[in-house]
């Protein structure tokens, strides 16, 4: 693993969702690894963030065509929706 992944939050609106708990433990393998899923400025941001202990944030595609992320930031990891996160400026336009 290349990040402390702390406690790990699923959002209530992905739970009532199509997203399936197989794509969860996909997108999840994946994001622990470093394969940083969506657009390629993520890649740039989550790569520094490893460096400097910013938030990490990645989105990924469900079977169902659903758009999820996954976030770590100060000990804690989010799986959610794009709109219920709070993201700093210039992420994820």
């Amino acid at each position: 693993m290349l990040f402390r992944v702390g406690k790990v939050k699923i959002s209530t609106a992905v739970l009532e969702s199509q997203i399936t708990p197989d794509d969860l433990i996909r997108a999840f393998e994946r994001y622990i690894r470093g394969d940083w899923g969506g657009q390629g400025d993520q890649h740039v941001y989550n790569d520094l963030a490893l460096v400097n202990g910013d938030r990490i944030l990645s989105t990924y595609r469900a079977n169902s065509g659903e758009e999820f992320c996954i976030t770590t930031e100060d000990g804690v990891t989010q799986i959610a929706f794009l709109h219920e996160l709070t993201l700093p400026a210039g992420r994820l336009h």
